[in-house]
């Protein structure tokens, strides 16, 4: 039996239907679920309609594979349009974590259950005889008696003798209709008409980012706040658009027969990927005494290290883009002269921009290489090939940039602008040469002890 706490039934289900599909190999005396012919609580679609249902909707979308179409339509009933929305193929649900939970299924349970999350709360008081018992009345929703209260709160009060104070414990079982900081509110303006103190409160379990920024908003008074403000939402907006990069969905991207993303994109993830692992073997060495005295200067390169990750994450959508500027610039009308000249500028603009991009690529990949480098040497022992490992992408990344870069170049006709690109080339990929030698030599010596 594992406890859990907060979140809905769909939500749970879902992960035990995965579970049962993990362990049914091991047990081939296992029958099929019970969930798989009982509909969710709330369901819309009676069992007599449900076949009916499950064939308009392989009908509406002939890509969903059979299974997964009975089990959406099984758990989200006349919802499952919504799920989908304007989804026109199978990779359009995005990433599969496995028995058809897709990453288009998480994030529509995130976006709409998450906000039915319960979120339990304790508030303690000084003692008073009745007082918990009648804050207690106030605060929680009587249907029956139409008494008033919070419609989505459950409380109930204990008294702790030892302590000698008592406790309001409260589910929130929709803390957007009833905030957290409304309830709070309601519970100290209650308590203070029988001379009661809230003296603390504390959060079981897990709770929803949003809930906390709206108690934030609530008492520090913010006007025109946003969510965006929350640096870890920001990063993770950043994060989730340019390292969907190292992931299926971006390696599908690559395979697809679109020229783009292609290996300047492929380069700047490598890259990207190489600074990670400079960064990782720092985070690894800095909490051991046995490194203290290098400590200082990795917990700067863990810092850079992570700097040049997300720079790196964000050339890899900037590639694209650059590219997909080129092509434009092709496409442009050629039917008379006055076009052809607009046409041919604006592909040497636009191949110059796409020179750049790699040009940044390589600057900042050299850079991780650099970091690979010192982590080698300096870092713990023990992920001495992580940091080799960090070296080799990085100059993989190094020369695939390369490539792209002076790919750009070829058609130009502004002689100066490359030669510039041509002189830092040749500057710059010596030095990644010697660095990865390095690293190598350092590696190998470690393999052989």
């Amino acid at each position: 039996l594992v406890t859990v706490l907060g979140g809905k039934i769909t939500t749970y289900r879902l992960l035990a239907e995965h579970a049962m599909s993990l362990l049914r190999p091991y047990f081939p005396g296992l029958g099929m679920d019970w969930t798989a012919s009982a509909p969710l609580p709330g369901g819309e679609i009676p069992d007599a309609d449900f076949d009916r249902f499950l064939v308009s909707l392989r009908r509406d979308r002939p890509w969903l594979p059979a299974t997964l179409a009975h089990r959406l339509a099984r758990a989200y009933g006349a919802r499952v349009g919504d799920l989908l929305g304007d989804a026109k193929a199978l990779d359009d649900l995005g990433h599969d974590f496995g028995a058809g939970l897709t990453l288009r299924e998480v994030e529509y349970l995130t976006r709409n259950d998450m906000e039915e999350l319960e979120i339990s709360v304790s508030i303690l008081e000084s003692e008073t005889i009745d007082g918990h018992r009648v804050v207690t009345k106030a605060i929680r929703e009587n249907a029956f008696q139409m008494k008033g209260g919070l419609r989505f709160v459950k409380a109930l009060g204990f008294e702790i003798k030892e302590r000698n104070q008592v406790q309001v414990s409260m589910n929130l079982v929709n803390y957007v209709k009833s905030p957290v900081f409304r309830v709070f509110e309601m519970i100290k303006s209650e308590a203070e008409r029988y001379g009661v103190a809230v003296t603390s409160s504390e959060i079981v379990g897990l709770v929803p980012q949003s809930a906390l920024a709206d108690v934030a908003e609530f008492y520090l008074r913010l006007e025109n706040f946003t969510p965006d403000q929350i640096l870890e939402n920001r990063l993770k907006s950043v994060t989730s658009e340019s390292m969907g990069a190292a992931g299926d969905d971006f390696s599908s991207d690559v395979a697809s027969a679109s020229p783009a993303p292609g290996g300047g994109s492929v380069a700047a993830a490598a890259g990207a990927l190489g600074a990670a692992l400079a960064g990782m073997v720092c985070k690894l060495t800095v909490k051991k005494k046995k490194y203290a005295e290098v400590r200082d200067e990795l917990l700067q390169a863990s810092a850079r290290a992570d700097e040049l990750r997300l720079r790196l994450n964000g050339l890899v959508i900037k590639d694209k883009e650059a590219f997909d500027a080129v092509m434009d610039a092709f496409a442009l009308p050629k039917g008379n002269d006055k076009q052809i000249s607009a046409r041919n500028q604006a592909i040497a603009e636009s191949s110059k921009s796409a020179t750049h991009v790699p040009m940044e690529v390589v600057s900042a990949s050299l850079e991780a290489l650099r970091l690979a480098r010192t982590v080698a040497e300096k870092g713990n022992a023990n992920s001495i090939t992580d940091a080799g490992v960090g070296a080799l992408m990085a100059r993989a990344a190094i020369e695939g940039a390369a490539y792209n870069a002076r790919i750009n170049l070829v058609g130009l006709e502004d002689e100066k602008f490359k030669k510039e690109i041509n002189d830092r080339l040749s500057t710059i990929l010596p030095e990644a040469d010697k660095l990865a030698l390095e690293v190598k030599e350092l590696v190998e010596i470690a393999l052989v002890q």
